[in-house]
């Protein structure tokens, strides 16, 4: 039976994770239970991220496992041999930077939200009828924070492409069945944060409630291991990598930005080893 004279600030503060505070004394019939969402990804694969912030050109990055990308890294996509076969990812050539190519390091927070189709959902047997769409709902409304991110980054990303002209040559000759990226910035020991907020559906903070469930979900989109507490919502530290898409211009004879759409979660890295 609920109890009577409580106040709707006051049962938002009791459905708040952190504090834990037994369903009961809301509803005897209601009860709190942890779903497990993880960033469902393969081994060597990629959480691509739009960031909102700092700035509009580092908006399209990923976290992925430590591949030690630098800046001036050319990465070339090659699709898999089937729809259901991931394609590859290989880091194929490293620019030659002149003098003065990187902007001056920053420290930096970013924020975010997923840019892929990702989270797998683990939850108690009798949970699961309440949770089968609660995967793409959270890819829809998942934040990502990072905080305390030293940023090193390329002045002008295109404009070194084709300051290197092996490079170039390597983009124009492979560029029939390949695409390819340029990583125009890191942002290392980044702790990242993925959380979504008391909107909507949503009761409170990583909070949802479904049938009599309240359902708390702890995140897992880390490749390296996560202990203690704050498991599952704040990751360990990890790269962020912003990049650039380019292509070869056949009638300027240079490197230009590819605007075409692409989906880089359904690529994984084959080969870690610098060029």
């Amino acid at each position: 039976m609920r109890s009577h004279g409580m106040t709707g600030s006051l049962k938002r503060q009791l459905l708040f994770p952190v504090l834990m505070v037994s369903a009961c004394l809301l509803s005897c019939d209601e009860e709190d239970r942890t779903v497990k969402l993880t960033c469902n990804h393969a081994i060597g694969g990629t959480i691509p991220i739009h960031l909102t912030t700092p700035e509009p050109e580092a908006a399209n990055a990923f976290q992925s496992s430590a591949h030690n990308l630098s800046p001036g890294t050319i990465l070339r996509l090659t699709p898999g041999g089937s729809p259901v076969l991931p394609g590859s990812i290989r880091m194929i050539y490293i620019l030659k930077l002149p003098v003065g190519s990187y902007a001056p390091d920053q420290v930096q927070h970013l924020s975010g939200t997923i840019a892929g189709r990702y989270f797998a959902v683990e939850a108690d047997p009798d949970v699961e009828e309440f949770v089968a769409d609660l995967g793409s709902m959270m890819t829809k409304n998942t934040y990502v924070t990072a905080w305390g991110a030293n940023r090193r980054a390329l002045r002008d990303p295109i404009g070194v492409v084709n300051a290197d002209r092996q490079a170039v040559e390597i983009i124009k000759e492979e560029q029939q069945t390949s695409r390819f990226l340029l990583v125009s910035g890191v942002w290392s020991d980044v702790h990242i944060w993925y959380t979504f907020d008391d909107t909507g559906a949503f009761l409170a903070a990583n909070t949802v409630k479904r049938g009599p469930f309240y359902l708390h979900a702890q995140y897992n989109c880390s490749s390296l291991a996560v202990t203690g507490s704050d498991a599952g919502s704040i990751q360990q530290p990890e790269d962020l990598i912003s990049y650039v898409p380019v292509k070869y211009d056949r009638t300027s004879g240079m490197v230009i930005l590819d605007k075409q759409t692409l989906d880089i979660e359904n690529y994984v890295f084959t080969d870690i080893v610098n060029p």
